[in-house]
């Protein structure tokens, strides 16, 4: 007997998470386009740190909340504060690291970079969790049985709410 649950992602959460993924890697390649053309070499070299150095941060957080959500929904909320603060950190230890080891066009192209990434991945995973209709919470698994909790009835009963006594 094992006590190993083998819980995973629903598909409909990984579809938003690829989804959102997807549009920012092309968001990604259009700022280092942007970056070269109005930086140059450089300008465009640190639009591809600060491009995958956000993809990688924000896919590997969302897949590290939507994971912890599906094991314990109730840690949920917990995890997503926690996630949002270290990849605010993260980006923020990136890109002084940038700034500390190259000349101004790489920083301004990874915080370019950054930026469009970090707003193209926020947009789509909020509009696309919206079209997923994914919950917030799972009623069933409060009620125990998989059935939705039923109404109770008003204190007056039904008859005299539909008019008839």
């Amino acid at each position: 007997m094992t006590t190993e649950s083998k819980q995973t992602i629903p598909a409909t959460s990984m579809r938003v998470l690829l989804s959102a993924a997807s549009w920012s890697a092309a968001v990604a390649v259009l700022a280092v386009i942007v970056a070269t053309l109005v930086g140059g070499a450089d300008a465009a070299v640190g639009a591809l740190i600060g491009g995958a150095a956000t993809l990688a941060v924000l896919a590997i957080g969302t897949w590290i909340v939507l994971k912890v959500a599906t094991v314990s929904p109730m840690a949920s909320l917990i995890a997503a504060l926690v996630v949002f603060t270290a990849q605010g950190g993260l980006l923020l230890i990136t890109l002084a690291a940038l700034a500390g080891l190259t000349d101004g066009d790489q920083v301004d192209g990874a915080a370019f970079a950054v930026i469009a990434v970090t707003m193209t991945w926020t947009t789509l995973f909020a509009v696309r969790a919206r079209r997923e209709r994914i919950p917030l919470f799972d009623l069933s698994a409060a009620v125990g049985d998989g059935a939705a909790p039923a109404r109770p009835e008003p204190a007056d009963g039904p008859a005299v709410r539909g008019g008839r006594v």
